[in-house]
């Protein structure tokens, strides 16, 4: 099985691969790090695949239990399909502070990712 780390190339992502990369070792499991830009994403100069390489090379010092891959198109799509393709024992994701009318109109990544998986999320927070 495989731990998904999911990204989006902001300050928790390296935390997020960090504890993927515990949870992965912990329980003898491969490390999958995804970073999914929203297509609409005016960031998307370089290719999410290459940010998340780079965010990897620059957070582990060993990476040969590692694969990354990188989406355009709705994150919370993109992260719920590849733990279902790779049959993910755990989601590993971030989660920003919003207030609570934030929350209501607008929800979040990981709220939606929490609300449809069976999967274990293991959220990492701006503080952690």
């Amino acid at each position: 099985m495989t731990v998904l780390a999911s990204i989006d190339g902001g300050s928790t992502s390296g935390a997020i691969i960090e504890r993927g990369a515990e949870l992965a070792t912990a329980f003898g499991e491969d490390l999958l790090v995804l970073h999914a830009v929203p297509e609409t994403s005016s960031s998307d100069t370089e290719e999410p695949e290459g940010i998340a390489q780079e965010i990897v090379e620059n957070t582990l010092s060993e990476t040969s239990n590692v694969q990354v891959v990188g989406h355009l198109g709705d994150p919370e799509v993109r992260i719920l399909r590849e733990a279902e393709d790779v049959d993910a024992s755990y989601i590993v994701m971030g989660s920003r502070k919003q207030s609570p009318v934030g929350k209501a109109l607008f929800g979040s990544v990981a709220q939606v990712v929490l609300l449809n998986t069976d999967r274990p999320v293991v959220v990492v927070s701006e503080s952690d």
